[in-house]
């Protein structure tokens, strides 16, 4: 998938990084945290959270891993980037859902537990990115890595 596109994606979060700040040219700061989602098609790519999203929802997602529960989440509109690798990242208009009502949240659930939690996964990123613009479609993980490649897309499911 292509720099400065945006996805709707859905991953069991792996891992969840602590809140941290970043200070902003503007002479404020943001918070900022990353979460590891992994899906079936054996990828894992980071997601940047922002904001109150870092603090509030990123504190969620943490707290679900210390009691060893790794939620499904679902992002609509999470934005593309490259820096380091595939990043994900979300904007103003990316709505998030945990353990959402969707099949493939089951699926995903199912494929985790039996297994995927312990797979050698195929990293797409290696460090912090940027934001970048938009394109609505769906995607698997892997298909942020190769479609770029093939030009390929299909549109959001939910």
């Amino acid at each position: 998938l292509m720099k400065d596109t945006t996805i709707d994606v859905m991953g069991v979060v792996h891992e969840v990084s602590p809140v941290s700040s970043l200070m902003l040219r503007t002479g404020g700061e943001k918070a900022k945290r990353s979460i590891k989602l992994r899906d079936d098609s054996g990828a894992e790519v980071e997601l940047t959270l922002w904001g109150d999203h870092a603090e509030n929802l990123g504190q969620k997602l943490e707290t679900m891993l210390f009691e060893h529960q790794h939620p499904v989440l679902a992002c609509k509109r999470a934005c593309v980037g490259e820096y380091n690798g595939k990043k994900l990242s979300i904007r103003n208009n990316t709505v998030m859902d945990v353990n959402p009502d969707h099949p493939k949240a089951g699926h995903l659930r199912s494929w985790y537990d039996a297994g995927g939690k312990t797979e050698n996964m195929h990293a797409l990123s290696r460090d912090s990115g940027g934001p970048v613009g938009r394109s609505d479609r769906f995607a698997t993980i892997r298909q942020i890595e190769n479609e770029a490649a093939n030009g390929g897309g299909k549109d959001p499911f939910w």
